[in-house]
């Protein structure tokens, strides 16, 4: 699997692309996440298409959820970090077809096409 290059240049004398992320980016990150998590009030969060730099924004993430979110949720990589838009594209189509039938619940039909596609992949 390859992942997206790193946008930011490695800070003089840094090894690891993520140590360039600057800090504002982060806190940014943080804010909206933690806005998403007092609103929706997730009990786990995947966070997904920054996994090289994971070790890098992690931190800052847990800060700002321990500090300003009650009940804070687990963050967590995705377990399949770079396959999210095929699953998220061929569930919509499993749906798209499923909704001729006569027993089609549009509530259920996605869950269980996301959860068909997803059994497949690991075996």
């Amino acid at each position: 699997m390859r992942s997206a290059p790193c946008r930011w240049p490695a800070r003089p004398g840094g090894k690891d692309p993520a140590s360039a992320i600057p800090d504002e980016f982060i806190a940014e990150l943080a804010f909206h996440l933690v806005n998403l998590a007092i609103c929706i009030n997730p009990a786990r969060i995947a966070v997904g298409g920054m996994t090289r730099s994971w070790d890098r924004i992690r931190p800052g993430l847990d800060a700002a959820l321990k500090a300003a979110v009650r009940f804070r949720p687990e963050l967590v990589l995705p377990d399949f970090p770079f396959d999210a838009p095929l699953l998220g594209a061929l569930t919509l189509a499993m749906d798209a077809a499923l909704r001729g039938r006569a027993d089609y619940h549009p509530e259920a039909s996605a869950i269980d096409a996301s959860r068909s596609i997803s059994e497949g992949l690991q075996q």
